[in-house]
């Protein structure tokens, strides 16, 4: 399938109270193609939410959506390919996709429950964008990295945990990283006000930076 062989625009129904939207991605090649499947707040499937930067970009890429062409800003666009890339078909949830942008009631409702979607889904999947910079040898630094948060233990067990990173992620503290990792540091998601929301309420996190 290629845009030109899509029908036309996709329409969103109606959301019934108490749901919500999933896509499923099934393909990236020729286009990227998705289903888009509303669920019930307690009876969703295992999916993973999206966390990434909207950006000025304007919505100049075409996906398959039921079917139908649905476009997404190219950064976006480049997010679906790289964990498509990744893990193959999955099942997300992407606020610009999920959420009908065009309806004013639909984003209240659904902006008000984000807490519980990040909170819910099996991790958070973090897209910073594409590789250059040497972001690439940043992220592989970072592969495996992890500060266990036990709510039992005091901020003084917290600090010496973050101190012994040193020799638990020897990459990471490379001299010839620190630039790479202050120019990744930059990027438009770290930025973002909802990132706290979004990073805080994951059960896990995997950061994206690709292609």
């Amino acid at each position: 399938m290629n845009s030109q062989h899509l029908g036309s625009a996709y329409q969103y129904s109606p959301l019934r109270e108490g749901h919500f939207r999933i896509l499923e991605i099934t393909s990236t090649e020729p286009i990227i193609t998705i289903r888009l499947v509303e669920y019930s707040n307690d009876e969703a499937p295992n999916y993973h939410a999206v966390s990434y930067a909207w950006g000025s970009e304007h919505n100049t890429e075409v996906i398959s959506c039921d079917n139908a062409a649905f476009y997404v800003t190219l950064h976006l666009y480049e997010c679906l390919q790289c964990i498509y890339k990744a893990y193959g078909p999955t099942k997300l949830w992407v606020d610009a996709i999920c959420i009908d942008q065009a309806s004013d009631t639909e984003k209240a409702a659904q902006v008000a429950r984000m807490h519980n979607i990040y909170q819910k889904g099996v991790s958070v999947y973090v897209w910073l964008g594409k590789a250059e910079n040497d972001s690439d040898l940043v992220m592989d630094a970072m592969k495996n990295l992890e500060i266990a948060d036990d709510p039992n233990d005091g901020d003084d067990v917290f600090l010496q945990r973050v101190l012994h990173l040193k020799s638990e992620a020897i990459k990471l503290f490379d001299v010839n990283l620190f630039k790479p990792i202050a120019v990744l540091s930059r990027r438009s998601w770290f930025r973002r006000l909802w990132i706290a929301q979004e990073y805080f309420m994951a059960k896990e996190v995997v950061f994206f930076c690709g292609l």
